[in-house]
């Protein structure tokens, strides 16, 4: 299992008894948020940088050396919070919730496409990928109404927003699968 922590650190936890070893930390870490895994091992983490000099940015993880490179920096991330990686390209899906987006980034090249802006975004914070393709976006922050903690569906073409749910139970919705 992996675990990211706000301290700087990726690192991992033995599920059968619960020794914790560090992976990877410090290097290009300034304030972590989404951990994703991809297919073939590498461990990708948004990165919200420092607010001066350090940018925000998506790094990726060697999983065996712990090693960090920076896929992507700048541009449209402002605070990049949840990730996915998409199948079948490898691209990473990030929601960034200060620029109120959804961005496709190209994991060879770190260049940044937006899929999605606007519309109803308050706050975006989580992303998964449905199994055809489209994105599930979770958003909500404490101070918000009900409405407008929600769950959307995003079209992986047009970028068009459908609220699947709202309110009730969605106290700042964080992790999605």
């Amino acid at each position: 299992m992996l675990f990211r922590s706000l301290a700087g650190a990726i690192f991992r936890v033995n599920p059968t008894n619960g020794t914790q070893t560090t992976l990877s930390t410090g290097g290009y870490f300034k304030h972590l948020a989404g951990l994703s895994l991809a297919g073939s091992g590498t461990i990708y983490v948004t990165d919200r940088g420092d607010g001066g000099a350090n940018l925000p940015k998506i790094v990726s993880i060697n999983p065996v050396s712990g090693a960090q490179s920076v896929v992507s920096e700048g541009g449209a991330l402002q605070a990049p919070a949840g990730l996915a990686v998409e199948p079948g390209t490898g691209d990473l899906i990030v929601v960034d919730s200060a620029a109120l987006l959804v961005l496709r980034i190209n994991t060879g090249t770190g260049v940044q496409t937006v899929i999605s802006t606007g519309g109803y975004f308050v706050e975006p914070s989580g992303v998964a990928i449905e199994a055809g393709g489209n994105f599930i976006v979770t958003e909500g922050r404490a101070g918000t109404t009900a409405a407008e903690r929600r769950v959307y569906r995003v079209d992986k073409k047009t970028g068009a927003q459908t609220v699947i749910s709202s309110g009730g139970a969605l106290e700042q919705p964080r992790g999605v699968l």
